[in-house]
């Protein structure tokens, strides 16, 4: 899938769970609720943690073969959110945690190439196509949101 110009919605999410949105993970866990529905750009940051175990739970519990080649520091495709709801228990399906808000994830859609961003927490937008504002000297100013 190739982006179009336009401005959207996008959260950082680390590898390997943001590779695992695009290959069957339909939920995303997160502490706050989240009222928007709609397109969602995924971001895969340039941090990750506890990777072993991660692997291991992807591989043994949901049997996906994570790939050696993760994309880091770029958004890798788009998600509709379409519901949102806390609960205290873990889903039958496994992705959703007990005691977090599950955000409902479909239409999942990798892009043809991953875009270098670095992202931030919590959502922000992107504007795409991205051209930075320079300043005096040739650099980038940081977007102010």
């Amino acid at each position: 899938m190739k982006l179009a110009p336009g401005t959207y919605r996008c959260i950082s999410v680390w590898q390997p769970w943001a590779w695992a949105i695009f290959h069957g993970k339909g939920i995303e866990n997160r502490r706050r609720p989240f009222r928007y529905r709609g397109r969602l750009l995924i971001h895969a940051s340039k941090t990750t943690r506890d990777v072993a175990s991660v692997l291991e739970l992807l591989n043994v519990r949901h049997k996906l073969a994570v790939p050696d080649d993760l994309a880091f520091g770029a958004i890798i495709g788009m998600v509709e959110v379409f519901d949102c709801k806390y609960s205290a228990v873990e889903s039958p399906c496994g992705w959703g945690v007990a005691d977090a808000f599950h955000w409902h994830l479909r239409d999942q859609q990798l892009l043809d190439e991953p875009i270098p961003f670095t992202g931030r927490q919590g959502v922000f937008f992107y504007h795409h196509p991205f051209s930075p504002i320079l300043d005096a000297n040739g650099n980038p100013k940081p977007l102010e949101l």
